[in-house]
Order: structure tokens, then sequence, then C-alpha cells
């Protein structure tokens, strides 16, 4: 090999170096931007992450007042005169009616007692439960009326006010 041939190997591995780095180079600003917006998720996510768990913290305070079966079975041992609002935590109608109808108890001064049934099988068939929500109205310790399932607010409403 001769000299020159030697010498045009080297300029053409050099141009190919050069090649290589401006390759690289042109991809430094997609690599930064993935960057950036991988940072954005991660701020995004956590942000949401917060505002979930304030709309946790917000329906777990619906259910402060939740009372247990045995609490159930004592009220109407008691003879009082309340409401019992069977849910389930999974319920997808539930998470729509209960942010309305427990304020709107409380509102109109109704002692409305929430109850978890989910996994109780001896409730659901005790209180005649067929699905969730439902809303019982007891007094003198017997079932008095009910609502079964979702309804409109009005509906709730009308139920308190002409209670039996």
């Amino acid at each position: 090999m001769s000299k020159n041939d030697r010498n045009l190997d080297k300029r053409q591995q050099k141009q190919r170096k050069a090649d290589v780095e401006a390759r690289k180079q042109k991809r430094l600003p997609w690599i930064f931007g993935a960057i950036v917006v991988l940072i954005a998720l991660v701020v995004g996510g956590s942000f949401l992450s917060d505002s979930f768990d304030n709309t946790k913290t917000t329906t777990t305070n619906l259910y402060s007042k939740e009372i247990s079966l045995q609490s159930l079975h004592d009220k109407n041992a008691a003879k009082d005169d309340f409401y019992a609002y069977y849910y389930q935590p999974s319920c997808e109608h539930c998470k729509v009616v209960s942010p309305y109808l427990i304020p709107m108890a409380e509102q109109m001064s109704k002692p409305l007692f929430p109850v978890n049934i989910e996994g109780k099988h001896d409730a659901w068939t005790e209180y005649k439960v067929q699905g969730t929500p439902t809303l019982i109205h007891f007094k003198d310790g017997k079932e008095v009326e009910r609502i079964d399932g979702q309804r409109d607010p009005s509906v709730y409403s009308e139920f308190f006010t002409n209670a039996k």
C-alpha cells in the first residue's frame, strides 16, 4: 500500500468519525426532549396522585358515621328511628350516590348511618338487600320503607321529606 493510499484511508476514517459525531450531535435535542417529557410525566403523575389522595380523603369522610352490623342490630333493638345506607366501596352506583346522599341527610337532619356490606352475605339476606346502594328507613325496630338502586337526588330528598 502506498503512502497516498494510507493518507487517503486515514482521511476517510477521519471523515467517517466526523460523520458519526455529527449524527450524535443531531440526536442530542431528541434525547434532551425525551428527558424533559419524562420529567413532565413524573411531575404530572405526582400532582394527579395528590389529587386522587385528596378525593380519597373526602370519600372516607363521607363514611365517618359508618356503623357495624352489630351496631345496626343494637339500633333496631333500641327501636331507634334512623336510616341505614347499605353500600359497597367497589360499587360504581354507590360512588355516584354517596357524595350527594350522605350530605343531604346531614343537611336535612336525618340520622343516616352507612353500612358497608361488601362481602357480608348475612347482611344481604337478613335485610333483603338486592343490590347497592340501598337506603332503608327503620322505625320502632322495623323497616318502614326503602329505596333500592341509584336514583336522582330529588328522589332521595322526597324520601327524607315524606318519611313515614
